[in-house]
């Protein structure tokens, strides 16, 4: 085994649980750093990106492929989507700036980045409704492969930034108001 696959082993083995972000397996979660917990002083909550909030993610995909298991196995979760391999790379590290909620993103991963704080790293595991669907999507360049129709896919996803939100129209003084509709 390489020293890079070593690494990326230990990497992923932090000991954290997967998290099902729509409670049927569809989209998983599974943070490998905490990110800084961003506050807001008036309210004193922690921030998440908010919808149509700017934020600016690094990201990459790979192709999960099942773990063949025996059919008589007792544990029906052995062949659940957390546990499948790690396949070929179909997108390459990427750094995007886009808006929560703009359809840019597929659906999965827009629904992880909207749990991260800033400076957190997660893998997502997609059903292909939340990826890429039937259509698919072909390789974005040489050495990456195409994610056939029906693909299950990974995406290792880092928060780099959240972006201001916009103001509520009844927050701006009228100068602003006038501004930002012409």
């Amino acid at each position: 085994m390489s020293s890079n696959r070593v690494q990326e082993e230990k990497h992923l083995d932090l000991g954290l649980e997967w998290e099902d972000l729509m409670g049927n397996n569809s989209v998983l979660r599974k943070f490998t750093r905490k990110g800084r917990k961003a506050r807001d002083e008036a309210r004193d909550e922690r921030i998440f990106p908010e919808y149509q909030q700017r934020v600016t993610i690094r990201y990459t995909g790979r192709l999960l492929t099942p773990k063949i298991v025996a059919k008589s196995t007792d544990n029906p979760l052995e062949n659940a989507p957390a546990n499948w391999q790690r396949g070929d790379l179909f997108l390459p590290w990427t750094q995007c700036v886009t808006r929560v909620g703009s359809g840019d993103l597929p659906a999965g991963l827009e629904l992880a980045v909207r749990g991260m704080h800033e400076g957190s790293t997660c893998f997502v595991r997609c059903d292909p409704r939340f990826a890429y669907g039937s259509p698919g999507k072909s390789a974005c360049e040489a050495g990456y492969v195409a994610v056939e129709a029906g693909a299950w896919v990974e995406f290792e996803c880092t928060l780099i930034e959240l972006g201001k939100l916009k103001k509520e129209v009844n927050e701006m003084s009228n100068e602003v108001r006038i501004i930002s509709m012409i």
